[in-house]
């Protein structure tokens, strides 16, 4: 299952959250706290919204990578 960390009035988060609907991609949102933003940003994630996959690291920007069969 595809994972979208977000953040609160994030137009990207909403536009990669509609991608993954219009697609007919399961996804589960999680809202990143404070706390969450720190380990975020101290693995080099610096924007949301960021994607992680089953057995990938999460990556900034677009959920399309996780949407790849094979990918």
């Amino acid at each position: 299952m595809i994972v979208v960390h977000t953040k609160p009035r994030c137009v990207q988060c909403d536009a990669v959250k509609r991608y993954l609907d219009r697609h007919g991609l399961e996804f589960v949102e999680v809202p990143l706290t404070p706390a969450s933003t720190a380990a975020f940003q101290a693995a080099g994630i610096l924007a949301a919204p960021s994607s992680s996959c089953p057995a990938r690291s999460p990556s900034a920007g677009s959920a399309r990578r996780c949407s790849t069969p094979g990918g």
